[in-house]
């Protein structure tokens, strides 16, 4: 358990190098980042995006990675020069802002990590453990992009195979080398993040010094500590640990693990009650519960971002129908809108359900569909909707399944 590694002498080399340029570097690179963030995230809210769509937000995290990422190419050599005692100025933060080779890189890789991990997350529960997997394999190679980019002098297939090959058989102390750095994280945290100014700088000097390690252009004596394998395993350990006790503590955590692996939230029946009337339906396939009350359940699936709503009323159904359509009736008089909408019946192991469904567009080209079935049930209404914002328009066919009221 106890080695001779080169972790701590690396560490301890890196620790006494000064920082206070590249904190300073850092806090200009988050000022930027969070400028950027306020940005997109504005022209998203113009244009009436609300992040309910996996594969776009996915993009936009990448996209705001990318343009960052000269920023952080430019941090890296300045690192690397800190490391290699070469005299370096605050200027350099910008020096690489117009290094579009490098830019092209990031994109290539990133957007190719997007939308083949979330094609393979097409497929059921074997689909998160590919990506999982993809995502341990892949991290070390991005992350030591920038370092193996400032060495190499080539175009981007000779960058990649150096950075691949060179990753290929240091995983584990790159892992290591992170990981030993946790309980400095968890001191930032308690420290609202001030810490990070220390510590970032920090970590970037010990992954510098463990690069020019592996191209050995450093050499680092080896001194007593815990390999880096033990350090993984004791991480992982603790990682689990910690998953089990929420899970314990949190029935709800236990619902949410079972509905990432299965796209299920269980198969029982769901009940709702009013007045002392009960009214059983079985639990939707595919679709996790996000708010309950006696008198109404919404749930929503994150595949396909529906909503789905089971409401009961003390009203007949022609009676929810017409409330439903006065609400459509005032976005038709609002200029904000563009309204279709149009009654239907369904017809459900013989009965006949009333149904309304309307589509919206407002100002900002954002649409919105919804559908709905009234239920009759004794002297009760069971209302079953479904909703979207992503500009799937949703038919009866669509509501259909989830009438499965008892």
């Amino acid at each position: 358990m106890v080695n001779n590694i080169t972790r701590v002498s690396i560490k301890a080399k890196a620790k006494t190098k000064p920082k206070t340029l590249l904190a300073k570097a850092l806090l200009i690179m988050m000022v930027i980042l969070g400028v950027l963030t306020s940005i997109i995230y504005l022209l998203t809210l113009y244009f009436g995006y609300h992040y309910n769509i996996k594969l776009l937000n996915d993009i936009i995290l990448g996209l705001i990675f990318c343009l960052m990422s000269p920023l952080i190419l430019s941090f890296t050599d300045m690192t690397m020069k800190e490391c290699q005692k070469k005299d370096i100025q605050f200027s350099a933060l910008f020096a690489k802002l117009k290094d579009y080779q490098y830019l092209k890189l990031i994109f290539i890789v990133i957007f190719a990590l997007i939308f083949g991990t979330n094609l393979i997350g097409l497929i059921p529960i074997v689909g998160i453990f590919i990506n999982l997997a993809i995502l341990i394999l892949v991290f070390p190679v991005v992350l030591m992009l920038p370092f193996s980019y400032l060495e190499t002098n080539g175009n981007i297939r000779e960058v990649l195979s150096k950075t691949i090959d060179m990753v290929a058989g240091h995983r584990v102390r790159i892992y290591g080398m992170l990981v030993s750095f946790i309980f400095w994280l968890l001191g930032s945290i308690l420290t609202c993040g001030l810490l990070l100014f220390y510590v970032l700088p920090y970590m970037y000097l010990s992954l510098g010094f463990l690069y020019l390690n592996f191209t050995h252009e450093q050499e680092f004596t080896k001194k007593k500590g815990l390999n880096d394998g033990y350090v993984l395993l004791i991480f992982a350990g603790a990682t689990v640990l910690i998953s089990v006790c929420l899970m314990i503590s949190f029935p709800k955590t236990t619902i949410w693990f079972n509905a990432l692996l299965t796209g299920e939230v269980n198969t029982s029946e769901e009940v709702l009650s009013y007045g002392g009337v009960k009214v059983s339906y079985n639990t939707p396939t595919g679709y996790k519960i996000s708010a309950s009350t006696d008198i109404s359940k919404t749930y929503i699936n994150n595949d396909n971002y529906n909503i789905l709503q089971y409401s009961i009323y003390l009203s007949k159904p022609k009676d929810n129908l017409e409330m439903d359509k006065e609400i459509v009736n005032e976005m038709k008089l609002s200029s904000d809108y563009k309204v279709k909408d149009k009654e239907f019946t369904l017809i459900v192991k013989g009965k006949k359900l009333k149904g309304y469904s309307y589509n919206t567009e407002n100002s900002y080209k954002a649409k919105t569909s919804s559908v709905t079935i009234y239920y009759p049930k004794d002297n009760f209404t069971i209302s079953i909707s479904l909703y979207n914002n992503n500009g799937q328009k949703l038919t009866k066919e669509d509501i259909k399944k989830f009438v499965t009221i008892h």
